[in-house]
């Protein structure tokens, strides 16, 4: 089984990526990083991450690990909506805003709630992530 399910909406610009619930977080970062070089352009595409499901370890990548999936160029930072209830998301997220300035990072804690944002222009980062 893959490690991750990677649902592409092209015609939104955006890609919802699920983990597989025990997925070694390595296989993952993995996954995501072929994904991102199979298609480029996803780089640039808003992403909601749903982090419901464990993964075996932390999910806390290193954040060198996601330079080449994060660190971009562009006329508008595309949005990740992390989707998750763990009590650690909304710091990392926090983190990952400082780190990634060309990349906005959100937490919901559904999936809808995550494509509500998306699709209202994801303009709510303090209700979201405070």
């Amino acid at each position: 089984m893959p490690p991750l399910s990677l649902d592409l909406e092209p015609e939104l610009k955006r890609f919802v990526v699920t983990p597989h619930v025990e997925a070694p977080r390595s296989d993952v970062l993995r996954a995501l990083l072929e994904a991102a070089a199979e298609r480029p352009s996803i780089r640039s595409w808003d992403c909601v991450a749903d982090l419901r499901n464990p993964m075996s370890g932390e999910f806390e990548f290193d954040l060198r690990d996601l330079v080449p999936i994060f660190d971009i160029e562009g006329d508008r930072p595309p949005v990740t909506v992390i989707v998750s209830t763990a009590s650690r998301t909304r710091p990392w997220a926090m983190v990952l805003n400082h780190q990634f300035r060309s990349r906005r990072f959100h937490v919901a804690g559904t999936l809808r709630e995550a494509v509500e944002h998306l699709d209202h222009g994801g303009g709510r980062y303090d209700r979201l992530v405070a």
